[in-house]
């Protein structure tokens, strides 16, 4: 698995800029998350800023020149700084990348306020194709709405192409299902830099006129093989090219970007390890998703255009009797996105582990979403991916989101608390100085939230992102794991 060090970082209250990423590569291994290669990218953008356009006016010399208001803080007091702009393509309220005096562009086209027709300009609101990041030099570069002011545009962008970056190549163990994301790894390497995770700001949908369940409707013939299902419908969208800090973190980490509607859920996977499965509405009959086990074998077309054959117990998302995709391995050609799609039915959901593995092993079908689904699930993912690609789809697409949407397992997410005895983790790890205090404070660095419930009992609440952690021993090794290997003492048995 790939991760974009740029990526990881946003995902972090604060970092070192010095951070060595090597030196995190190395503590991350010594935890236990393997980081079997490091790839380097070198065209530093940092330079550049995330700025947004608060006034436009008219150049008074200028037929085709405007000129701006940038600031780089949402602070009501924040410095304005004056553009002149020649594209036409922008629009107050837009965010954009800003190459301020001092700046050196690709090209080594150095930046300088100048005056330009009688008006000054401090900097240049800059196209993708200037900054060296796409071929498009006719407008600016749109930047996504919940792109943080003032930033670099390297923490922003985090491609190969597109800033200095350093991908990690992950070998994970099959237990740590959690570190399949950005978000996972970001919560280990949290407490090794001192700092804490920082997760996407939740989503805020108001309910409409029409809601999700008066379009379609979702059924799950088996709780056991789909113990959750969310499915949202989005219109008003416009399949086109994904805006470039979408591509560009894909391109990053070996995706090769489809259009915006299948690159939102490809990077939504990537930084919660939730697959998501868009369907193109108008192809869905019967105005209804079922989920259900196949009863006979059948043939059924891919994505790919490829034909295989369903057999008695694979998990099916059925529209009427006629299967749309083979539930967390593919999606059908019949209800695939297409060049005039407008509206979608986005699916996130949980199936069963064993079944999706029995199948892609079969049909000789590894993908990136069976990989992660082959492992146990995190039910509160199912939905918080959810409600992250409708967001970005709405926020940055302009996608219409019916909402509430359907849940067929609402208050299906649990977990469980289990009461750890600190004699028996000093026993095991042959740690005796070991504090109930400093083993809670370690689980708590990495989101396990624990408590000390009398001098030499530990509570601990097992969240749902640790399917792993079931037992006491299994909180022993994560105790172990998070003082350091190293500091557990060598002793030779007894004879």
């Amino acid at each position: 698995m790939l991760v974009s060090f740029n990526w990881l970082k946003e995902h972090l209250t604060k970092t070192d800029s010095k951070l060595d990423p090597r030196e995190l590569a190395e503590k991350l291994t010594m935890r236990g998350v393997h980081v079997a290669g490091i790839k380097q990218s070198s065209q530093a953008l940092s330079n550049v800023r995330v700025g947004k356009i608060v006034h436009i006016e008219k150049h008074p010399n200028a037929d085709r020149l405007r000129v701006t208001q940038v600031v780089f803080s949402e602070v009501e007091a924040a410095e304005k700084h004056q553009i002149v702009c020649g594209a036409s393509n922008i629009a107050e309220g837009d965010i954009v990348p800003v190459a301020l005096p001092g700046c050196v562009l690709p090209g080594d086209f150095a930046i300088k306020s100048s005056t330009i027709r009688g008006v000054e300009s401090h900097g240049m609101i800059c196209s993708g194709k200037e900054l060296g990041v796409s071929e498009d030099g006719e407008g600016i570069l749109q930047l996504p709405k919940h792109a943080v002011l003032g930033e670099p545009l390297s923490r922003l962008l985090g491609g190969a192409k597109a800033s200095e970056d350093t991908v990690f190549e992950f070998e994970l163990t099959p237990n740590r299902h959690d570190c399949m994301s950005v978000i996972g790894i970001a919560r280990e390497a949290a407490p090794l830099l001192k700092t804490t995770l920082k997760e996407p700001k939740a989503a805020k949908f108001k309910a409409g006129a029409h809601r999700t369940s008066s379009i379609i409707k979702v059924e799950v013939d088996d709780n056991n093989l789909c113990p959750r299902y969310i499915a949202r419908v989005m219109d008003s969208l416009k399949v086109q090219e994904s805006p470039d800090w979408i591509r560009e973190r894909l391109e990053a980490v070996g995706l090769k970007p489809i259009n915006n509607i299948v690159d939102v859920t490809n990077y939504v996977m990537l930084e919660y390890g939730q697959p998501l499965h868009a369907f193109d509405l108008r192809r869905i009959e019967s105005g209804s998703i079922r989920v259900g086990a196949a009863k006979e074998p059948r043939d059924f077309t891919l994505l790919t255009g490829d034909t295989v054959q369903i057999e008695p117990g694979d998990i099916i998302i059925w529209d009427g009797d006629r299967p749309i995709a083979l539930a967390g391995i593919m999606g059908g050609l019949n209800s695939q996105i297409e060049a005039d799609t407008t509206s979608i039915v986005l699916e996130s959901a949980a199936f069963d582990p064993i079944q999706i593995r029995r199948t892609a092993k079969r049909l000789g079908l590894s993908t990136e979403s069976s990989k992660r689904f082959e492992k146990a699930s995190d039910l509160a993912a199912v939905a918080n991916a959810s409600e992250r690609a409708a967001m970005i789809l709405r926020d940055s697409m302009n996608a219409n989101v019916y909402h509430p949407p359907i849940d067929t397992n609402e208050y299906g997410v649990k977990e469980h608390v289990l009461a750890v005895d600190m004699r028996e983790v000093r026993k095991i790890t042959g740690l005796p100085q070991l504090s109930t205090e400093h083993a809670a404070d370690l689980l708590d660095s990495i989101g396990i939230s624990s408590h000390k419930k009398s001098p030499n009992v530990l509570s601990v609440r097992l969240p749902s992102f640790r399917q792993d952690l079931k037992s006491t021993i299994d909180l022993v090794e994560e105790v172990a794991r998070l003082n350091g290997y190293e500091h557990i003492p060598q002793n030779l048995p007894f004879l």
